[in-house]
């Protein structure tokens, strides 16, 4: 039996990395909060990056465990290199995992390095990343469980094009396109995160699964992808477990890609009907994620 200790400050995306109702045959999971729940955010954002010594005092009650894992699980955007440190000191794991679920950039450098340092195993869904940083290459994965499948085929289609993310760099080419769909007669959903007040944005961030819910009512998912990104996002996946249409930038059927395809055949293409190719998608479950980081885990102990 193999005993994985897997940390998230929440369930990871409300509930993408969730294995409550999962029953693994030769794994034992224990899922816990990296911080105690009850300290304000402000609190944690202050004290976990003073030191490892006061990162260690807001870790969650995991910390606690007379138990040793086989393996412990972190995400990058839970974790700081104070809380890798604090890891490593209560030795409660006989490896760690750190797994991106974003690409590096500047400021994540510094915990990847230190990881490193660390000892903890990498991995990254961005193969970009992998070859660039010498870290493994993990692809994304999506929960099935999130949404009944019923719903996610609702004929009741409302909106012919749906996006939701934050703005980053791609701001100017996700107004660019809403106002293309628009002008042809598409009828468009765009939650645009942002806070630097620019139109069409909000700063309020949605439920997971709330967006989930808008979704299933769209014929199409947008995903812009911000350079330096080659790796595989929700938004396809999204878009495959639910069979939508994907505005992104491959040409296969199903998909239209934004500035290779001829804008005047967007109308055409979100209308038409979806072609279901029957995809065999169990590589991207979330238990086929959890075995592939375990695998590596349990290599660095041989």
């Amino acid at each position: 039996m193999i005993n994985i200790l897997l940390l998230q400050n929440a369930v990871y995306g409300n509930g993408v990395i969730d294995f409550t109702n999962r029953n693994i045959e030769g794994y034992t999971i224990k899922q816990a909060s990296v911080y105690e729940e009850d300290i304000c955010l402000l609190g944690k954002k202050v004290l976990r990056r003073i030191n490892a010594y006061f990162a260690k005092i807001i870790l969650g009650d995991w910390k606690k465990s007379r138990e040793k894992y086989d393996i412990l699980i972190i995400m990058e955007s839970d974790a700081t290199v104070e809380v890798l440190e604090a890891i490593k000191r209560l030795n409660i794991s006989n490896s760690q995992v750190l797994y991106f679920m974003n690409a590096v950039t500047k400021t994540s450098m510094k915990l990847l390095n230190r990881a490193k340092q660390l000892g903890y195993i990498i991995a990254t869904y961005n193969l970009k990343d992998s070859i660039q940083y010498d870290i493994n290459y993990v692809h994304q994965c999506w929960n099935p469980e999130l949404f009944p499948h019923k719903i996610c085929m609702a004929h009741d289609r409302n909106v012919d094009l749906f996006f939701v993310g934050k703005a980053k760099n791609r701001y100017d080419s996700l107004i660019e396109l809403k106002k293309v769909a628009e002008n042809i007669g598409l009828t468009t959903k765009f939650i645009i995160i942002s806070d630097k007040g620019q139109p069409d944005t909000q700063k309020e961030e949605v439920p997971y699964v709330q967006c989930l819910s808008q979704m299933s009512y769209a014929r199409a998912i947008v995903d812009i992808v911000g350079e330096g990104n080659i790796g595989l996002t929700w938004r396809p996946l999204e878009a495959l477990f639910m069979k939508k249409k994907l505005i992104y930038q491959e040409n296969k059927a199903n998909i239209f890609i934004v500035g290779k395809d001829n804008d005047n055949e967007l109308f055409d293409f979100v209308k038409s009907p979806f072609v279901d190719k029957n995809l065999d998608l169990s590589k991207y479950d979330i238990e086929n994620w959890l075995k592939n980081l375990v695998k590596l885990g349990l290599k660095s102990n041989e």
